[in-house]
């Protein structure tokens, strides 16, 4: 429900407040913050911004650390270049944060209808496809301060037989 609108994925929006309010539930009485749509840079919003408070065991100083979570739908025009011009490149650049996840929502599967224009926009078939290609892309961004991963998440709606259908 609240990643579908019956046989179409909802847009990107969706997805990424759905994993916020995910990672909010599996992180509680974390010392973590998520927040959405914040602003690291003028006109520059990312999509999920993580914010975690950590002690030094030695010192018993605080520290925090930062991560930016930039979401796709798989049906994206910039999938295979954005991981680089815009989660690196403008969102882990001139900034404290050196930590990046590259989130794809992966929708395709036979509910999704074949009336919905994103769907002739997909660049894989396969998630497992897509996820070679993006942790292979992860791995080459990484470097210096930067670490970067990418994750593929399964949104598909696995096949249901319709009700009444006979089977065998």
């Amino acid at each position: 429900r609240l990643l579908w609108n019956k046989d179409r994925p909802k847009e990107e929006e969706a997805l990424s407040d759905w994993i916020k309010i995910e990672l909010e539930a599996a992180l509680a009485g974390k010392a973590i913050v998520l927040n959405r749509e914040v602003q690291i840079h003028i006109k520059e919003r990312t999509d999920i911004h993580v914010d975690a408070i950590t002690q030094d065991l030695h010192t018993k100083e605080l520290d925090r650390l930062k991560l930016i979570i930039e979401v796709k739908g798989c049906w994206h025009p910039e999938l295979k270049t954005a991981m680089e011009t815009q989660l690196l490149g403008r969102y882990l650049t001139d900034n404290d944060c050196r930590y990046g996840i590259y989130l794809v929502g992966w929708f395709l599967c036979t509910v999704w209808s074949k009336k919905d224009s994103r769907i002739k926009r997909l660049k894989f078939t396969k998630r497992q496809q897509l996820a070679a290609y993006l942790s292979k892309q992860a791995h080459q961004l990484s470097s210096g301060d930067n670490l970067i991963r990418s994750v593929v998440l399964d949104a598909s709606i696995p096949w249901v037989k319709p009700r009444g259908a006979k089977g065998k």
